[in-house]
């Protein structure tokens, strides 16, 4: 087995651990700033969008006791802060908004409840799919 096979074996096998941590979780906690936001397991989108600006994507979620919860992705052309998650809010300018910091553990997070949502794979979210995978690929890169 060469160096990339063991490489490869060892970050799927991460990505196993984490996701079956949360998983076993009843909640998502999201920090920013002063705030933690709690969300309780199942967790559905209810909107998506994305936005003619250079392909902001923002998407709104409902938890189990039908609180809502927005953050988006930063896409904007010649944004100083492209690639940043904001949450708070489903676009970066809106009020509400805040930055979460690059490998954070609460862009971790926010992370691991879009893997769970995409797990879900109900009908309903059939219509947010694409938002939701272009918003993890687009992480991945980065």
């Amino acid at each position: 087995m060469n160096k990339k096979s063991k490489i490869l074996i060892l970050a799927v096998f991460a990505m196993l651990i984490s996701f079956s941590s949360v998983l076993a979780q009843s909640e998502v906690i999201i920090s920013c700033d002063d705030r933690s936001i709690v969300l309780a397991l199942p967790i559905e989108v209810v909107q998506a969008e994305l936005y003619e600006d250079g392909g902001t994507i923002g998407i709104t979620v409902k938890d189990a006791e039908n609180q809502e919860f927005s953050f988006c992705l930063d896409q904007r052309v010649m944004s100083k802060d492209k690639g940043s998650i904001f949450v708070g809010a489903d676009y970066p300018d809106k009020p509400g908004a805040g930055k979460l910091s690059h490998n954070s553990e609460p862009e971790a997070n926010l992370l691991n409840m879009l893997a769970l949502i995409k797990a879900n794979n109900s009908s309903k979210q059939e219509n947010f799919k694409h938002a939701i995978d272009e918003f993890i690929r687009i992480l991945k890169v980065q």
